[in-house]
């Protein structure tokens, strides 16, 4: 076939803007064109750095026995090349039929062999009962609707490795103090972790071309830590991380992230919740330093060994200060008595805080043993998450 006839066909077939194949004779190179993305640089440099990922972290008797997964793989260009490295099996998976085709058509025209199992799906449809150990995606989370769906079915079909290359929004947008502050990062889980945290765009995208949405509507961009999030919560730890900023007519920013399947837990919430109570139930501030505080209201941040107490004592200052001076008395000043007069004028209150009132009641259940049913049931009712059961250790 001479070159003008293989040209011919090729054009036929659409575009290749985002796969340079090449045969023994012939090959196909889209030239970059003025004032467009140079989609081919962006692809050869991101393609260089999953390919010497997998290399690198993956010996030779491993790839030989695992599988591998490219889901969204398009015309099959990177598929063929992950085929090349050696795996045992590798699946195409790509929502659109005509693609596979064309893929399937190329290869016949270069003479290229087809090494790789071809499967029309979306990242939806995939079967829960398909697992692979390692499972590729490049390019595509951000042409869906929703990261999170997405992202927790790719994790849900991978044994041991999942790889994500794909546009975010920039790492550094997180650190913008007007996001920041307006995330509210209250919550108990925040006191000892990493504090980390993610935010999403979305915008309208079309389905015309065959590198964007399948489905016309709205497309989800977020930074990558939310897929570290997303992550941790299936129990999978992040093990590689890489963000190259490509200066073109889209400003692009493109990650790959690679997560590991953990054998433990990461975190469990629930200790998470328990080691907030006991904290908060059992540390007890001496009696001296209670009495500054009440004297001085503010004086708080010489106590740095209380810190966490002190710095919570600005919500509900009075009722907080109750709850202290009753743990202070019951635990250092083994004064039941008057620990139990503090507690009573918090639990008779009228719109206490709730903190100071739960926690109250779980402390009247270790100090009065003849009603500690009672105070139990109404521990059980004002906070139904409080680990009543570690109460006694």
């Amino acid at each position: 076939m001479n070159l003008q006839k293989f040209n011919l066909k090729v054009n036929a077939l659409g575009r290749f803007s985002m796969s340079p194949w090449k045969g023994a004779k012939y090959e196909i190179i889209n030239k970059n064109i003025k004032n467009l993305p140079n989609w081919l640089a962006l692809k050869k440099k991101q393609e260089g750095i999953l390919i010497n990922y997998l290399k690198k972290n993956f010996n030779k008797s491993n790839i030989k026995k695992y599988t591998v997964c490219d889901v969204g793989c398009n015309d099959g260009y990177f598929t063929e090349k992950l085929s090349n490295l050696g795996f045992s099996k590798v699946t195409g998976i790509e929502p659109r039929s005509d693609t596979i085709l064309r893929g399937k058509k190329i290869r016949s025209l270069l003479k290229i062999k087809t090494k790789s199992q071809y499967i029309k799906g979306t990242i939806d449809n995939i079967s829960k009962s398909k697992h692979y150990d390692i499972v590729v995606c490049c390019g595509v989370l951000h042409h869906t609707s929703s990261i999170a769906k997405s992202f927790n079915k790719l994790l849900s079909i991978t044994k041991d490795t999942l790889v994500i290359e794909g546009e975010f929004l920039p790492k550094s947008i997180l650190q913008t103090r007007k996001i920041a502050k307006h995330l509210q990062l209250k919550d108990l889980f925040y006191r000892e972790k990493d504090g980390i945290y993610s935010i999403s765009i979305n915008k309208f995208e079309t389905n015309f071309l065959d590198g964007s949405s399948i489905s016309n509507g709205l497309v989800e961009i977020p930074t990558a830590s939310k897929l570290i999030m997303l992550a941790k919560l299936k129990n999978f730890e992040l093990k590689y991380y890489k963000e190259n900023h490509f200066k073109n007519i889209l400003n692009t920013t493109r990650c790959v992230l690679s997560f590991k399947r953990k054998k433990q837990k990461v975190f469990n919430f629930k200790e998470l919740n328990e080691k907030e109570e006991k904290f908060f139930l059992s540390t007890a501030v001496p009696l001296k330093i209670l009495k500054d505080i009440n004297k001085n209201k503010m004086n708080y941040n010489k106590y740095s060994k209380f810190i966490r107490i002190t710095n919570n004592l600005k919500y509900s200052f009075k009722d907080k200060m109750h709850f202290e001076f009753a743990k202070s008395y019951y635990f250092l000043g083994n004064n039941s008595s008057i620990a139990k007069k503090y507690l009573e004028k918090i639990i008779y209150k009228k719109n206490p805080d709730w903190f100071s009132c739960y926690r109250s009641f779980a402390l009247m259940y270790l100090i009065d043993k003849k009603r500690n049913k009672i105070w139990k049931n109404f521990l059980k009712t004002s906070n139904p998450k409080f680990p009543v059961a570690k109460l006694k250790k």
